[in-house]
This record gives structure tokens, C-alpha cells and sequence, in this order.
């Protein structure tokens, strides 16, 4: 078999391939298959996976473990799992732990070496450090994932492959993934010219080869609530969404679409999307996961003013792999409804068929492989070709059979194949134990697994520096005179600015199904439709077919009338009109939205008014559209807003206030007052941020001032600068 070795220089390795020669240091430990003779050594053990790979036991491997870790739950919960192995009545395992507790555990497990594999399943901020130094005291490795979460460790492990090499020591980690039978069917099936045709290169827009999956944070495993440590919900020590989980899909990539050829970083992956966005927790979803009293100081800070965490649990990105166009994304939700599950989609295009495991709730939530004719083929011919070509699969895997699924066809799995997640992990410890018999991984392995990280974690850096809003909007009521002398020219104009969503308040003399028109013509967008107090009380019917005729999805109401001074009865009264206008929109599949004008902000009780009316009306029915602006003059701050109501906001005008203004509740200010995003009153980058853990999907410029034509780009090219660093 070839050997890999490895040259790093700086930032860049250069792979040679060279014959295994007598001339080459021989491993420390030299394995042959014989019973007991891998003995391993359990390190800091504060994932459940750790646990897993001894949910059986394994002829090579010697029942005695050695466990090195600090004292805490993560221990006692790690024990508890093998003991539950240990007494369960089917086929129990026979695992006897030898346990070491102290601070010193890892300085103890390198100068003691008792066993010659380390398992490390933990905290994932430790464990590239935990890998290095094992395989640099010749420790064979075999890891859980993700072995790196941010740039940095990327830059260690490649260190620690080059020690592993010059040790002769395995490293490896554990991809599940790669043993579930509809990913296995899947990549076979992509190498049948006669079922799948060529795979598609794909684009930006349109790739090739989607994978998605989502999870939970509260599930059962192993027959019980699984308890997350503490430290899981913490990304500086779990690391972000984007680069756990999407490790299986990325290495599913690599696997199924160039499987055994090796890959290059530098030259094959070409990272260029990413965005990632957070999964709120309550304090006593929090309480009830981890199975603790209180929140540990260390996430205290991480609350916000509703006693939420926001965890970046969740992440996308897209890149080209060899020039073919991938899409993965990865979602995390607390629990899943009564009756759910984890789910997993997976898409791959084929110049004949098209390969789709879906697993969702019309699966059960057992991952089902669809078979599709691609784009432009004729079904009929498809269809016998497909029937004629899938003996040869059928004998790769007895039992499987091709059943009708209206225009597609479903591949039928037996059970046995179906053997769960859990036991993959068994699947991945015999695979690697046959690697250290035969001395080496596969020629292929280490370079991909340097491609799969580097992957995962250029998409962090991308996505953290992606504009917090990458393509805002525009309010109609910027452009009020233009759109009164010539709406066709001024849609031309704004999208010109690179503007292709707009807020429209006016219909500017034209019938909703006019203006829809010219919109579809130069592929501009309306999401919200604004109208007045009165229309939404009075008409909402028509209202509501105005709004689906312009394609919006939300309507708004920017002002409330009121005489003088606005009063709690006035709150009161907007409070009913509000709560039965937006149960008639929501009716109608529409989303109503009330946009603050700064006379709200009244002092009433421990708050303002706004708060009255946030307070009161119907979460379901009313939420809120948060103008910059208007909560700035009169004296509130819209990162406390933001904070206090997340649930509730899903718009926001994007409007600045001059330096030095003092504002007031009147709810006007002079239009000289409104000055380009950023050069005003306005902390955008700590807004912007603030606005990430809220409900907000669409970001709208506003500019009341008369050189509006000349502003709106200056803000846009602004607003787009910020990231989330």
C-alpha cells in the first residue's frame, strides 16, 4: 500500500507519495490482529461519542481502559454510560476502567502511556492540543469530531499529522456518516454511469450537491435524556455550528463525489458563502439539558436582557469542491415537536439521475434514497433505463429493490441495514483497527481530512466577516418624488444602486397589479406593503389583496393617530385595533407589522407606552418593524429594544439621526435631520448585531433628506461593511 508523508513549510504542505521501504522507522507499536493487543486510554471523556465506541466490545481490543480526566460531571456521566453497557441485559459488555482524577491527567497519560490508542471525544477547545501531544509522544489517535474549530487549530493539526507521520502513528477521526446505508447507496450509485450519468458541476445559484441536516439539543440516546455538558453551549469551547456538524457533511462531499482521490486544499476548495446565525435557549431549557442548578459564570455573560443564550449553533455555507458547486447547512433547534426527529436532506445531481435522501417527517425520520430523472431527460426512457441498469447495485447490496415513487423510484432497505447511529461508532473503531494492522491509512485519508477542515473553517472566518446585512432594502418613501414623477425610471434607478427590495407605502398611482408588473420585469422584489392606520381597520381586505398582489409578506403601519400627546388610551385603543387587523392578516397568510414613531416611548409604569402595546398585544398576530430613527429621538436605545423584544421584531428601517439632535415624543423632526447611515447618532455595527439574535428578516434603507439620490448608495456601501468581527 502507498504511504503518505507530509512536509509542512509555514502555511503550506507539499504531499509526496513514496513506497513503504525497509528503510522506514517502524511503529512503536507493531499490530498483528491478535486479541487484546490495542489497549486503550479514554481522554478527558466529556462527549457521550467517547462512551459510544464502547457500546460493544472487539476481539483486538483489551477490556481494560484507562481513563485519565479532571474531576466533574463529565466524568461521572461518562462512567455512568459504560456501567449502563456493563448491566444491560442484552449482550452486555465487560469493560473495566482504570480511572485517574486530577488536574495533572494529561501530564499523567503521557508519562505513563498504558495504553497505545487514545479515544477523545470533549471539549472540542482542548482537543486539537489533545491530539498533538499524543501522537507526539506515539499515541495512535482516533478522535470524534470536529478535531479543530477556528483557523488556529487547523494550523496545529496540520502539525500533528506531520508528527503522526514521523512517528509512525495513526490519526483519524470518526465519520459516522460514511456508514448509514443511503449515504453508502448513494455513492455507489454515483459511480454507476448507467443510473447516475456524470456529476454535475452546478453553480452558485444552483449546486451540484446540497447537503442539510438538523438537530437537537435535547434527545434521547442510549434509551435516556442525553445531558449536554455545560461547556456545549459555549462556542469558544464547542465551537460554532458551522464547523461541528457540517464536518459529516463535508467529509460526505469529499467521500461520495471523489471517492479515494485525493484532494488538495490549496488548489481544490474554493470557499465563497458562508453565514451563520445563533439558536436561542432559554434559562430553564438551559437548566433542564445539562441537569444543573444554576448557569456557570462562564455563559452568564452570554444572556441577555430575557435570560436567553444565543448559541451560533447554526451555519451555511457554499463552495466548490474540484469545481463542482456544493451547498451544506446545519440547524439546531432545542427539541423537536412531539412526534420529530432529527432530519437530513441530501441532493446530487447526475447528468441522468438526480440522488435525493430525504429524512424527514414523511420518511418517519428514516433516511429514505429517491432516485430522480435530471433535469431534461425524458421519464419514460429514464425509467427503463434505470430499471435495466440496477442489478449490478442489487448485488452490491442484497435485499435492496427499486420501488415506483410517482415520477421517481425509492430503494427499498432491508432492516439489517439499518443498523442506527449509534452503532457506526462500533463500524468506525473496526475500520480503524484493520488501518493499524495494516500499518497506514489509506493513501487518501489525511489529505482529505486536511481538505474537510480546511473547508469548515474558512467557512467561519467567511461567514464572520459576511456583512451582517448582505443585501438591504429600500423604503418607497425615500424616493416619494420621483416615484410621483415617473415610477418605471425610478425602479430603474434603484436597482441601478443594486437595490432589488423595496418597501413600497405608496402605490404611486398605479394598480397593485401594475406595479407587481414592473417589479417581475426588472426582478425587483416587494416584501412589505405599508398602509395606513385607517386602512388597516377599515379595509383590511383590501389591504390583504393589495399586499399578495405586490408579493409582500408583510404589512405595516408606520403611524398611529392621536390628538396633542399620545396617551395610554390611545396605547389601549391601538392595542384592540391592532391585536384584530393582525388576526385577520395572519388569517390571510400575511404577517402585520407596526413601525415605531418615537411618540410612543411616553413614560408609562416601569417602561413606555411602546411597551404597553409590545406587552399586549398578541405575539401571533402583531409584531414590529423597529425604526433607528424614531427610537433613537426620543431617547431610547435600540440595542435595548432589540434585546428586550427578539421574538417580536421582524423589520427595521435603517435610518440615522444627526449628531448633536435632542429629541423628543413629538414623532417629527426636520428632514435635514436624517443623514447617511454611520455618520449620525447610530452605533449600526452594535444595532447589527443586536439584530442577528432577533426575528428581523429584511433590512430596509430610509433617508427622508432631499439629496436622497446621492445618499441611499453611500449608506448601502456602508450598512454592507459591517460584519460580524
Amino acid at each position: 500500500m502507498i504511504k503518505m508523508k507530509y512536509l509542512f513549510k509555514g502555511f503550506s504542505f507539499l504531499l509526496l507519495l513514496t513506497f513503504v521501504s525497509c528503510q522506514q522507522q517502524k511503529p512503536a507499536t507493531v499490530f498483528t490482529g491478535a486479541e487484546n493487543e490495542v489497549k486503550l486510554i479514554t481522554l478527558d471523556p466529556g462527549h457521550f461519542h467517547a462512551a459510544l465506541i464502547q457500546k460493544r466490545m472487539y476481539d483486538q481490543v483489551d477490556s481494560v481502559v484507562h481513563i485519565y480526566a479532571p474531576e466533574g460531571p463529565d466524568l461521572d456521566l461518562h462512567m455512568q454510560r459504560i456501567e449502563g453497557f456493563n448491566s444491560r441485559e442484552a449482550s452486555p459488555t465487560s469493560w473495566h476502567s482504570e480511572i485517574y482524577e486530577g488536574e495533572d491527567y494529561l501530564e499523567r497519560m503521557l508519562r505513563e502511556k498504558k495504553g497505545n490508542v487514545v479515544v477523545l471525544a470533549g471539549n472540542n477547545s482542548k482537543k486539537t492540543s489533545y491530539i498533538k501531544q499524543s501522537v507526539e509522544a506515539g499515541l495512535n489517535v482516533l478522535s470524534d469530531k470536529p478535531m479543530v474549530i477556528d483557523g488556529e487549530s487547523f494550523e496545529q493539526l496540520k502539525e500533528a499529522f506531520s508528527l503522526a507521520d514521523q512517528n509512525n502513528v495513526l490519526l483519524y477521526d470518526v465519520m459516522t456518516e460514511r456508514y448509514e446505508i443511503t449515504s453508502q447507496l448513494q455513492r455507489a450509485i454515483s459511480q454507476m454511469p448507467g443510473l447516475f450519468g456524470t456529476l454535475q458541476k452546478g453553480s452558485a445559484d444552483d449546486p451540484a450537491v446540497v447537503k442539510k441536516s438538523i438537530h437537537h439539543f435535547r434527545k434521547n440516546v442510549a434509551g435516556s435524556v442525553l445531558r449536554r455538558p455545560p461547556w456545549y453551549f459555549d462556542v469558544n469551547q464547542q465551537g460554532e455550528g458551522i464547523i461541528d456538524v457540517t464536518t459529516h457533511l463535508v467529509d460526505l462531499i469529499q467521500w461520495v463525489c471523489f471517492p479515494d482521490v485525493v484532494l488538495d486544499y490549496e488548489q481544490d476548495v474554493d470557499v465563497y458563502g458562508a453565514s451563520r446565525w445563533s439558536t436561542s435557549i432559554t434559562r430553564d431549557q438551559f437548566l433542564d439539558v445539562t441537569g444543573l442548578d444554576e448557569i456557570p459564570e462562564y455563559l452568564e455573560g452570554n444572556l441577555d436582557n430575557q435570560d436567553v443564550l444565543n448559541v451560533f449553533a447554526n451555519g451555511e455555507m457554499n463552495y466548490a469542491l474540484k469545481g463542482v458547486h456544493a451547498e451544506v447547512s446545519v440547524i439546531w433547534d432545542f427539541e423537536a415537536p412531539e412526534g420529530g426527529g432529527d432530519s437530513h436532506y441530501s441532493m446530487m445531481k447526475g447528468s441522468l439521475s438526480d440522488l435525493v435522501i430525504r429524512q424527514g417527517q414523511e420518511e418517519g425520520f428514516v433516511p429514505m434514497l429517491f432516485l430522480q430523472p435530471a433535469e431534461g431527460v425524458d421519464a419514460n426512457e429514464w425509467k427503463q433505463a434505470v430499471q435495466q441498469e440496477f442489478g449490478p447495485l442489487a448485488e452490491l447490496f442484497p435485499g435492496i429493490e427499486l420501488i415506483e415513487n410517482g415520477e421517481a423510484f425509492r430503494v427499498e432497505v432491508p432492516d439489517h441495514y439499518r443498523v442506527g447511529h449509534e452503532a457506526h461508532f462500533g463500524q468506525v473503531a473496526d475500520k480503524y483497527l484493520d488501518f493499524l494492522v495494516e500499518g497506514e491509512l489509506p493513501v487518501w485519508e489525511v489529505p482529505n481530512m486536511l481538505a474537510k477542515y480546511y473547508t469548515t473553517t474558512t467557512a467561519l472566518q467567511v461567514a464572520r466577516q459576511s456583512p451582517l446585512v448582505p443585501d438591504p432594502g429600500v423604503v418607497s418613501y425615500s424616493f416619494r418624488e420621483q416615484f410621483s414623477e415617473d415610477v418605471p425610471a425610478t425602479l430603474d434607478m434603484i436597482k441601478e444602486m443594486g437595490i432589488t427590495n423595496i418597501e413600497f407605502s405608496n402605490l404611486f398611482g398605479k394598480s397593485a397589479e401594475e406595479l407587481r408588473a414592473l417589479l417581475d420585469e426588472r426582478g425587483m422584489v416587494c416584501t412589505s406593503y405599508g398602509v395606513s392606520y385607517d386602512a388597516i381597520t377599515k379595509d383590511v381586505q383590501r389591504v390583504a389583496d393589495e399586499a399578495w398582489t405586490l408579493g409582500a409578506k408583510y404589512v405595516r403601519v408606520a403611524y398611529i393617530p392621536f390628538e396633542d400627546i399620545f396617551t395610554l388610551e390611545d396605547a389601549q385603543r391601538t392595542v384592540r385595533d391592532f391585536n384584530e387587523a393582525g388576526k385577520a392578516l395572519r388569517e390571510k397568510g400575511l404577517y402585520f407589522c407596526y413601525h415605531n414613531h418615537g411618540f410612543e416611548f411616553r413614560p408609562h409604569e416601569d417602561g413606555t407606552l411602546f411597551d404597553y402595546i409590545v406587552q399586549n398585544t398578541h405575539p401571533d398576530y402583531v409584531s414590529f418593524e423597529i425604526d433607528l430613527l424614531w427610537t433613537m429621538h426620543p431617547g431610547a436605545d435600540p440595542v435595548e429594544l432589540l434585546n428586550k423584544y427578539p421574538e417580536r421584531f421582524r423589520l427595521m428601517h435603517m435610518k440615522d439621526l444627526r449628531k448633536g439632535v435632542v429629541g423628543d415624543f413629538s414623532g417629527s423632526t426636520p428632514r435635514e435631520n436624517d443623514v447617511v447611515l454611520g455618520t449620525g447618532q447610530v452605533d449600526f455595527p452594535a444595532v447589527l448585531k443586536a439584530a442577528q439574535q432577533t426575528n428581523i428578516e429584511y433590512y430596509y434603507i430610509e433617508d427622508e433628506n432631499p439629496d436622497v439620490v446621492n445618499r441611499i448608495p453611500a449608506s448601502r456601501k456602508y450598512v454592507m461593511g459591517i460584519s460580524a468581527q
